[in-house]
């Protein structure tokens, strides 16, 4: 509880109401140190789907990373912990550079040689996690163009 309290300033609070209360609703998100934006009623559902695909999903890519490091003898524990630093670099780059000047990585390179040779590892290792893999590249690619393009 205490660290969802702590996580409200800088937090986003989506606002469907109208006044007198949407100004009230405005004021206690300022009065909070948040942000907040206006949707309406319609948008409240692809809203939630966005926030699960950038929070609920992320734990899921943590979780399957973990498991790959489990492959070469790295528990659980030990393997988010030493993957945080990547993460919480990952999430500064995106907040500091933007995307998709932030993307690194093989897909960002080009470097179809490396794709294939996690293709190869994953197909023996992990095939679990081979069709996420190859789905995630897919929607990687428009960024990495948009990258090269700038």
């Amino acid at each position: 509880m205490k660290q969802a309290i702590d996580n409200i300033p800088g937090s986003t609070f989506v606002i469907e109401a109208e006044e007198p209360l949407l100004t009230t609703l405005k004021q206690m998100s300022d009065a909070l140190s948040g942000h907040w934006i206006e949707l309406k009623a319609g948008d409240k559902v692809i809203y939630h789907a966005a926030a699960a695909i950038a929070c609920n999903y992320l734990v899921t890519l943590v979780k399957l990373a973990d498991d790959l490091w489990e492959t070469f003898g790295i528990p659980r524990e030990q393997a988010t912990q030493l993957l945080l630093p990547l993460l919480q670099g990952t999430l500064n780059n995106i907040a500091n550079v933007g995307i998709p000047q932030c993307l690194t990585g093989p897909i960002a390179r080009g470097d179809t040689g490396t794709i294939k040779k996690h293709l190869e590892a994953l197909k023996k290792e992990a095939p679990d996690a081979l069709l996420t893999y190859c789905e995630l590249g897919l929607q990687t690619i428009p960024i990495a163009l948009a990258k090269q393009s700038r």
